[in-house]
């Protein structure tokens, strides 16, 4: 971050450009530990979480998975009504899976 990184070929600019000028090293680490941060965020399963925030999250998308499959069915019912050709039903949403502690 504050020395850059330079290109492979001597001849092609630089890939990324020196920050040294306005970030001091203190900020450095911190935009280190951040980037790591959402790194780790990103590589993250429901089985890193805790008990309590991983039953939360189950919660949340099985209400989530309710509600797209009322929104379908309301839908196909109001085609059926209007007498015009249903579309075809989307794949019915993945089962929540199971996440063992």
């Amino acid at each position: 971050i504050r020395n850059g990184l330079p290109a492979d070929d001597p001849k092609q600019p630089m890939r990324m450009p020196s920050y040294g000028y306005s970030v001091n090293e203190q900020d450095a680490w911190a935009i280190v530990a951040y980037v790591r941060a959402i790194q780790a965020q990103q590589s993250g399963s429901p089985a890193d979480l805790a008990p309590a925030a991983r039953e939360a999250l189950e919660k949340t998308r099985a209400a989530e998975i309710e509600k797209v499959q009322q929104k379908r069915a309301a839908e196909a019912a109001a085609a059926a009504k209007a007498g015009g050709a249903a579309a075809p039903a989307a794949p019915a949403a993945p089962a929540t899976p199971e996440v063992k502690p």
